[in-house]
């Protein structure tokens, strides 16, 4: 049986306004204001706008697709907003010999059955089970691709062999999720209420005895009372904008919260109030602000430390040495980038496609950016005692080392055809040890010099 919930009175923010306000006037006012009836005038006015604040604060508790301006819930409509599904955050890369199993069963429907050992020196073996009829030297060729094109840095394949039975096979459990980068959610109307475009005088609110609702004064009024009902009106009319600002705040938090170059508006929020006209000038009105382009920035780059915090990064370190707003914009770029870039953050480049990099160098390549803004990544890796090293030095220190480190005879024929330009270099410094050299994928060691 449904029943209607009570509320305490304590939960109340229209009473924990009045009793905060009457508060305040009797520790300000001490014996000179007393009456905190209604029919006081100075309570009258600060029950309209606990009114007026109580009408907002329903309005900052709507959900949050009514700030972030989403028309569907779908899985893009939340990305352009920097929220990521959870499908997406854990997407990645095969790691283990049942990935590859299950990577290559679902991709090639000739396998019907497959098992992957990985050897000492992280080289894979995959056997296959195929159909009858099957060209076997079609299927080492697709399977070849395939596990080249998801290869891991640091990996390699050491031989495909076919048999009618194998020792363990997965072709009857594909019910384990892989890795899928996009799975997107069932698109569905939101229900929400759009927040007002204009705010409405708190004035309409007060009793008509007070000569600045829509009635105005009454026809027989003196000079003192018609300037006396303008004056309580332009007063109001500063609570009004505060309030008015809030809400227009609220509304632009569609632009603030959005990973676009877009600019929230920055002028007097409007309000709608009776014979505004007589009090507020329209044209110096037009050209007054209440808030900055600098200040904008500052609180995306919060909205941005928030995403950055969900995520587990920390773009702004990347981007330190950046001004406002280009450094918000080099951060959006990269937050943007970063779940393609961590889904293949490991993986080593395809040898089969010409100009291919690793993951790890395409990470590097998105910090150092398009727009044309100066490089942070020698900055970020001297954090972490790395350097970029050119190729005419790489090759000097390592000679012939990184020819001779493959054991898989094809592989080195086909290191041979890349072009080493495309490739960067990465030295890991360690104090009194020897020093790592990262070159797409292959790790070689060489001394301190």
């Amino acid at each position: 049986m449904m029943g209607i919930t009570t509320r305490e009175k304590s939960d109340n923010l229209y009473d924990q306004l009045q009793e905060r306000t009457l508060r305040r006037i009797q520790e300000l006012c001490g014996e000179v204001w007393t009456d905190y009836n209604e029919h006081d005038p100075g309570i009258t006015l600060a029950d309209t706008l606990h009114y007026a604040l109580y009408e907002l604060s329903y309005l900052l508790d709507l959900p949050l697709e009514s700030y972030l301006g989403i028309r569907e819930r779908t899985s893009a409509s939340y990305r352009r907003k920097g929220f990521l599904s959870a499908e997406e955050l854990s997407a990645g890369s095969p790691v283990t010999a049942a990935d590859y199993e299950k990577l290559i069963l679902r991709s090639l429907p000739s396998v019907t059955g497959c098992y992957v050992s990985i050897e000492e020196g992280h080289f894979y073996r995959i056997v296959l089970q195929i159909v009858a009829g099957a060209e076997q030297q079609q299927i080492r060729a697709e399977v070849e691709r395939l596990y080249h094109a998801h290869r891991n840095l640091c990996e390699d394949l050491a031989d495909i062999s076919f048999a009618e039975e194998l020792p363990l096979s997965v072709q009857e459990d594909l019910s384990g999720v892989l890795f899928s980068l996009t799975s997107p959610l069932s698109p569905q109307e939101s229900s929400y209420t759009l927040l007002p475009d204009s705010w409405y005088s708190v004035v309409y609110h007060l009793p008509d005895c007070y000569g600045v609702g829509e009635r105005g004064v009454p026809g027989n009024a003196t000079p003192e009372q018609r300037v006396a009902a303008k004056q309580l009106k332009a007063y109001m009319l500063i609570y009004d904008h505060l309030l008015a600002d809030t809400m227009r705040q609220a509304g632009q938090m569609e632009t603030l919260l959005d990973l676009s170059g877009a600019t929230p508006l920055y002028d007097l929020p409007a309000v709608q109030a009776p014979s505004v006209d007589e009090i507020v000038d329209p044209e110096k009105a037009a050209g007054l602000t209440l808030h900055t382009e600098t200040s904008f920035q500052v609180r995306k780059a919060c909205f941005l430390d928030m995403l950055d915090s969900i995520y587990g990064e920390d773009t702004r370190n990347y981007y330190r040495k950046l001004v406002l707003p280009l450094q918000n914009q080099e951060r959006i770029r990269l937050i943007e980038a970063l779940p393609q870039l961590n889904c293949e953050r490991f993986r080593a480049p395809d040898l089969f496609t010409i100009g291919s990099v690793s993951g790890f160098s395409r990470f590097l390549l998105a910090l150092d950016g398009v727009s044309g803004s100066p490089s942070p990544v020698s900055d970020v890796l001297a954090g972490y005692s790395l350097r970029l090293l050119d190729d005419a030095l790489f090759l000097f220190v390592t000679g012939n080392i990184f020819l001779s480190g493959s054991q898989i005879p094809e592989s080195r024929k086909r290191w041979n055809l890349f072009p080493k330009k495309r490739f960067l270099l990465l030295q890991i410094c360690i104090p009194n040890s020897p020093c790592v050299f990262i070159y797409s994928g292959i790790i070689c060691f060489t001394k301190v010099f």
